[in-house]
């Protein structure tokens, strides 16, 4: 086993990571360093050119934590740029059906198991030096998946999407929040609340781990005791705070 988020996993261990949208290999460098278990480079959010990504992902690799990308949508041609940069997983938001996760599926996993296309140049397998059978096998088993659950129809199809063969279902608060016109209230809507209590109780109805975005510690601890086995945090949220806090302090 080369992911040691997926070994963490299946040792029923809490696993944190850090969202990082903004071009920097020093930031994602660091992150890594202080102990984060996998560090999201979020090309969702994020401007970045795949040269950058691939700067971040080897910036990653130095460090105890594994690189992961979240891609812009679910289009294979996004899932394959990330994984042959070297992204040892892949966060796919708001997807909404069954559907959507198989496509996912196919286009993580080379054939026989899925779609995605081989080239054997890229850095993902060294370039042609680490390439065939052993690499597509590896390859299969340690991308770490992640897909996202962040509207109502997502949620809706909860129980059929959690079904599927990924590593982590991805509640996404913010952006559910939104797309339930509960804006205002945001997480703490009691709306907002119950659509991802939902998650969570099928998850565990199913022994399937879920996962959840969070904004700080707090909410790291109130995450754990709703069950939660992969929490990622912005690096903004963590950054803003400090700054206003040390400025507060010094003036």
């Amino acid at each position: 086993m080369s992911n040691p988020v997926k070994e963490k996993i299946r040792n029923n261990q809490i696993v944190s990571g850090c969202f990082i949208g903004m071009y920097s290999t020093y930031l994602v460098e660091v992150a890594g360093h202080v102990g984060f278990d996998f560090i999201v480079i979020d090309n969702e959010h994020g401007a970045f050119s795949w040269e950058q990504i691939e700067d971040m992902i080897r910036a990653v690799e130095i460090t105890t934590a594994v690189p992961f990308v979240r891609v812009p949508s679910s289009d294979p041609v996004y899932i394959l740029k990330a994984l042959d940069r070297g992204a040892k997983g892949i966060h796919v938001p708001k997807i909404e059906s069954e559907e959507e996760a198989d496509q996912v599926i196919k286009s993580v996993k080379f054939p026989p198991e899925g779609e995605r296309g081989v080239a054997y140049s890229v850095r993902a397998s060294k370039y042609g030096l680490d390439g065939g059978p052993e690499y597509l096998k590896r390859s299969n088993d340690d991308i770490f998946i992640t897909i996202q659950l962040e509207t109502p129809k997502g949620i809706d199809n909860a129980e059929k999407i959690i079904e599927k063969d990924v590593d982590m279902v991805y509640i996404g608060p913010t952006d559910l929040s939104v797309s339930a016109n509960r804006a205002s209230e945001g997480v703490k809507d009691p709306e907002v609340i119950e659509l991802i209590e939902r998650v969570f109780d099928i998850g565990q109805s199913i022994n399937k781990n879920i996962g959840i975005h969070v904004a700080n510690s707090s909410e790291w601890h109130e995450r754990k005791k709703w069950g939660a086995k992969y929490m990622g945090v912005a690096i903004n949220s963590i950054i803003n705070p400090a700054l206003s806090q040390y400025l507060e302090e010094i003036k």
